[in-house]
């Protein structure tokens, strides 16, 4: 590819300046090999494309465009190389960033198995520059805006490529500061849907649009409420509320799932506490917590700082894992279920009995109860096939002193079948629905 050209670049730019000349001590020296001047750029480019094509992997390209203009220090060389060391410090090792002039840095995101991801790795990047710079005794902000492109959906040459990012840059300028967008193509590509979702899922993070519903869980008699479980709804505009099996596999691709994640452990103990500051008895609040989040490094720790923030007794949150989640990394689990058994939450494992894993497996984790999986409940009392694994699983629960639940209880039938096995907690619509938290507290007898 030649070098980009006048109106390869977006408006106001003037044609490119070696970019590597002066680095500050604390920025990326020029043998770095994420970083390459503007004159290696399009080599480097056209490598990436050569490895991609071979290698059946996608290429992102980003042009990033800040200013400092607020500051008065619109154009300040010292200022946009420390700009280029905090971009340079989000990308990973295979990764390439070059600077042009005025403010203007292009990155390739090799080895891109999954597009949705990247909104995610543009976020890191304006989240690093989001911060203040610390310049001449003052404290300046950045602007900063992205536009994107992917290979090999906009083209399989460097400069289609750079057309559509320089267009996306665009739309992003217009939007405002902190924007980003992608290639008008790529988010009309019906191979790209899920890249638009989790564009739309971030605004939605970033604009506190997830929230938890409670649904009631009651006791043995099916008359007392002992538990709630917080249930995810994303509230998009104009659908409503949205179920999780509508996006959260999305948020599970892109990493999002962290983040509202801890936001629905911060949540749930929050009401945990509110219910007692309320005058409502003290009760559990359980979460799904996903494998992902599970795995996590950060894990323990949100679920601390959830406690810690909340003021609430660890007894009062309740985590939820599947079968599936426990058994990836055994060891892993393991390590994990005794932290939170040693700060005082409980376990239950969700949807039991309708994986494929050997009940030995499970039970030799220390866990506090198991809940039937909704599968189970929906086909009872009249097939007998799932009712003898419910059965079974009363059986091997209460070999091993742990409670039973039930969720996805829809009838009467399902009811009595389950009372009669003297199931320890009911939860489903037939008992009572799912609702917000301030209708749940009005509902809730004190």
């Amino acid at each position: 590819m030649s070098e980009p050209t006048q109106q390869d670049r977006p408006s106001g730019q003037s044609p490119p300046v070696p970019g590597g000349a002066e680095v500050p001590g604390q920025g990326l020296s020029p043998d770095d090999p994420r970083y390459c001047d503007h004159h290696s750029f399009s080599t480097r480019f056209q490598q990436s494309l050569y490895r991609a094509d071979r290698n059946d992997r996608q290429v992102v390209l980003l042009l990033i465009q800040v200013d400092a203009s607020e500051g008065g220090l619109a154009g300040s060389d010292r200022l946009f190389k420390l700009a280029r060391y905090r971009i340079g410090s989000c990308l990973r090792r295979g990764d390439t960033l070059a600077d042009f002039d005025d403010g203007l840095f292009a990155v390739l995101l090799e080895e891109v198995r999954d597009a949705s991801a990247v909104p995610m790795a543009i976020e890191k990047i304006h989240a690093a520059l989001s911060h203040p710079f610390h310049m001449e005794r003052s404290r300046i902000r950045l602007s900063c805006w992205t536009g994107a492109s992917l290979f090999p959906i906009d083209g399989f040459l460097c400069s289609q490529l750079w057309s559509q990012a320089h267009a996306a840059l665009e739309l992003a300028c217009q939007d405002g500061h902190g924007s980003f967008n992608f290639s008008p193509i790529m988010m009309g590509h019906a191979a790209t849907r899920d890249f638009a979702l989790s564009r739309e899922l971030h605004a939605a993070l970033q604009a506190g649009r997830f929230e938890l519903q409670y649904q009631p869980v009651f006791d043995a008699g099916g008359r007392r409420v002992v538990a709630l479980e917080g249930l995810l709804r994303w509230s998009r505009p104009p659908d409503g509320l949205l179920p999780p099996e509508r996006f959260l596999e999305v948020l599970e691709d892109t990493g999002m799932i962290i983040p509202v994640g801890e936001q629905v452990l911060r949540d749930a103990c929050r009401l945990a506490r509110r219910l007692r500051d309320e005058g409502h008895s003290a009760m559990p609040v359980s979460v799904n917590v996903s494998a992902r989040q599970f795995s996590d490094p950060g894990f323990m720790l949100c679920v601390l700082d959830a406690l810690y923030d909340s003021g609430a007794d660890a007894s009062l949150l309740e985590i939820e894992l599947s079968e599936q989640t426990l058994l990836q990394d055994t060891g892993l689990s393991l390590r994990r279920l005794r932290e939170l058994r040693h700060s005082g939450v409980s376990v239950v494992i969700d949807g039991f009995g309708a994986g494929i894993s050997s009940p030995a497996q499970v039970f030799r984790l220390p866990f506090s109860g198991v809940k039937i999986s909704h599968e189970l409940v929906g086909r009872l009392p009249g097939d007998t096939c799932s009712s003898a694994v419910t059965d079974g699983v009363f059986a091997l629960a209460r070999g091993a002193g742990v409670t039973v639940s039930a969720a996805g209880i829809e009838n009467r039938d399902q009811l009595d079948h389950l009372q009669a096995r003297h199931c320890d907690r009911l939860q489903g619509h037939y008992l009572g629905r799912p609702m917000p938290a301030d209708e749940l507290l009005h509902w809730l007898p004190n």
